[in-house]
């Protein structure tokens, strides 16, 4: 599939939505449900130029990086 920068931006900004209402061990399970998924979305997406793979690899690291620190304020 081709590369949708503004689905792109949609999908990371729903990703730190259910990143950042985790209150508890249950919802970071079903956050890390679903970055796995946006993470199996996001490999299908054909890039045409660097800076969209770059765009795609921050967001990914982001959304990883996010999910870590949610971890460690809810144990």
């Amino acid at each position: 599939m081709e590369c949708d920068i503004s689905r792109v931006f949609e999908i990371h900004k729903k990703a730190n939505k259910v990143i950042s209402s985790c209150q508890n061990e249950i919802h970071l399970k079903g956050a890390y449900a679903y970055c796995e998924n946006v993470k199996n979305y996001m490999s299908f997406i054909n890039t045409q130029t660097t800076e969209e793979t770059e765009l795609i690899n921050s967001i990914l690291f982001n959304i990883e990086k996010s999910l870590n620190l949610k971890k460690a304020t809810i144990k």
